[in-house]
């Protein structure tokens, strides 16, 4: 998330560079200005990215919507058994730590299940909602480290296809941050969808 607003900070620190005023000619009131219109070119980037639905003009909201597919070389019961037991997340995902907080409510992971995955100074904790073994896992994000959000739908949905499966990710989060969330939320979609595939793809090479 370090990198999220590197663009439109670059670009306000090349207006600054290109600023170099005469203190000799101008007056206070000439300097304020210039700081000041260059504060305002530097929000009004970060709101049209933001606003615009970033590079690709999608969505213009703070409601972050990904979805992937992706097709694996397992049976869905061996893909739902990787999905949901928590104690392999560090085998084929980038988790330095997944640690099960409360049991399911009929076994270990299943619904009602609270489980925490770490990664680095990351971290989210998830509630298991929906668990119907081997067709579908649900799960919400109720905590995180970094950055707030609502997470309103989370669900992972897997198809028998000819000894293989087709596996659809779906996540829904409001960003809830001041000015910046519809700019953050673009970003959270690019890269939640990609370590969502990320995840699969581990599953699928997974023994």
């Amino acid at each position: 998330m370090g990198n999220l607003v590197d663009t439109p900070y670059l670009y306000v620190l090349q207006l600054a560079e290109t600023w170099t005023p005469d203190l000799e000619q101008m007056n206070l009131k000439n300097i304020s200005l210039s700081i000041i219109a260059i504060l305002v070119v530097g929000m009004v980037v970060l709101l049209g990215l933001g606003l615009f639905g970033g590079s690709d003009g999608t969505h213009s909201d703070n409601l972050a919507r990904i979805e992937v597919e992706h097709l694996l070389n397992k049976p869905p019961e061996a893909v739902f058994e990787l999905i949901s037991a928590h104690e392999r997340y560090k085998e084929f995902a980038n988790f330095d730590e997944s640690v099960l907080l409360e049991e399911g409510d009929t076994e270990k992971n299943g619904l009602g299940a609270l489980r925490r995955l770490s990664s680095g100074r990351m971290w989210f904790q998830e509630r298991i909602t929906c668990f119907d073994r081997p067709k579908k896992m649900c799960y919400r994000v109720e905590d995180n480290s970094i950055i707030p959000l609502k997470h309103e739908i989370g669900e992972i949905t897997i198809e028998p296809i000819d000894g293989k499966s087709r596996v659809i990710w779906v996540s829904h989060a409001r960003v809830e941050f001041p000015f910046l969330g519809p700019f953050l939320a673009r970003r959270m979609e690019s890269s939640s969808a990609e370590a969502f595939l990320s995840i699969l793809r581990g599953i699928d090479n997974a023994n």
